[in-house]
Parts: structure tokens; C-alpha cells; sequence
């Protein structure tokens, strides 16, 4: 389904010999990697090792300076086509939570958001204070958090909302970055039994 090609990813230092110098720092070396459909695919590195901007270059925000990268056969390499088809396929959590929720927004309205996506793909519609109330509790949160805001919210209660926003959609590829982090072990090893059950579930 995913495969990556001997990426290289580098950027550009801020420290430069030359005032117009163009040295850069590699980040990422030939990374090659083959990812089936219903696999679990875990990246462990220490901090600095390139495991976020890998990241990147799996969701489309980052081109790499060389190498190949397809998704079911498509290329994604900046063209229209591959962006749609991440777009409809894959859902990020980000490492950044706090940034990656409208303070605006009620915990219903976000994760409304997945919801959209999902019937306007699907053609299909739900009853969607039900699936809020059931999308919570995947995560470990009642339903009492759907009339709260982001800032109502501890580090690690914002995190699920931004999971199961992520799950709202029922894309094909979920992309974790550090996304359990603040997490305690019980919601942790419920989130991955549920990660487990919907690769059975949704194929």
C-alpha cells in the first residue's frame, strides 16, 4: 500500500560558512520501506533521528530531495492527484496537538469535522451526537467533553479528542507522530486493542 524509496530528505543549515552559503544537514539517508494493508508499523528512534519528518513526507508536507514515495501504486510527489489521494486516505495526529484543534471549537465541532469527511466520502450519514458520544469513548473520555473547549482540556485529554478525530474520518492509514505521549498506560493499551480491532473491522 505505502512505499517509500531511498529517500533523502535534507535542510538547510543555519549556520553558514559563506553569507550566502547553501550548506545543508541530512536528515534522512536512502530510507526504503514497504507497508502492507492492516499493518502496524511502530518507527523508534531517539529525538533528532528523523522519525517527524519521515513523518512528514508520509503526509505530504514535506517533498524530499530524492527518491520515491506511492501510495497504492500513486505516485505523491506534489501532483494533484497524489494530494487528493492522501487527502481522501490518510489522517495525521500530530505531535503539536495544541495547535492542531480550533481553540474556537467545542469538542463536538472537532471532531464533527471527521464526520464530514466521512459522509461526504461514504455518501452515507450517521447520527452524529451518537458517533461523538462513541468516537469518546474509543479514547477513553465520556461524553460529557463534547460541550468543552481545547482549553478546558488537560494535555492528554486534547491528545484523544485529536485521535478520535483522526478515527472520525475512517481513513485506510492513521499516522501517529509521538501522538500517545501523554497518555497513562490504561488509555494507551485501550488505544492500540482499538487500532487492532479496526484493522479487522474496516479492512
Amino acid at each position: 500500500m505505502i512505499e517509500l524509496h531511498d529517500i533523502c530528505v535534507s535542510f538547510r543549515s543555519e549556520r553558514q560558512e559563506k553569507i550566502f552559503g547553501n550548506t545543508r544537514i541530512q536528515v534522512l539517508f536512502d530510507v526504503s520501506l514497504k507497508i502492507g494493508r492492516g499493518v502496524c508499523l511502530g518507527i523508534l528512534g531517539e529525538s533528532g533521528s528523523g522519525k517527524s519528518t519521515l513523518g512528514n513526507v508520509l503526509c505530504g508536507l514535506l517533498k524530499p530531495d530524492r527518491g520515491s514515495y506511492t501510495l497504492d501504486g500513486v505516485p505523491i510527489d506534489g501532483r494533484r492527484e497524489g494530494k487528493r489521494l492522501l487527502q481522501s486516505r490518510m489522517s495525521v495526529v500530530f505531535q503539536d496537538y495544541t495547535t492542531s484543534a480550533n481553540p474556537r471549537f467545542r469538542v463536538r465541532d472537532i471532531l464533527t469535522e471527521g464526520i464530514r469527511a466521512w459522509e461526504r466520502r461514504s455518501g452515507q450519514h450517521t447520527g452524529r451526537q451518537e458517533e461523538c458520544r462513541r468516537l469518546l469513548e474509543l479514547v477513553g473520555l465520556d461524553e460529557s467533553f463534547t460541550e468543552r473547549f481545547p482549553h478546558e482540556l488537560s494535555g492528554g485529554q486534547l491528545q484523544r479528542v485529536c485521535i478520535a478525530r483522526a478515527i472520525a474520518c475512517r481513513p485506510e492509514v492513521i499516522l501517529f507522530d509521538e501522538a500517545i505521549s501523554l497518555w497513562t498506560p490504561t488509555p494507551r493499551c485501550r488505544s492500540w486493542i482499538f487500532c487492532g480491532s479496526s484493522r479487522k473491522n474496516w479492512g
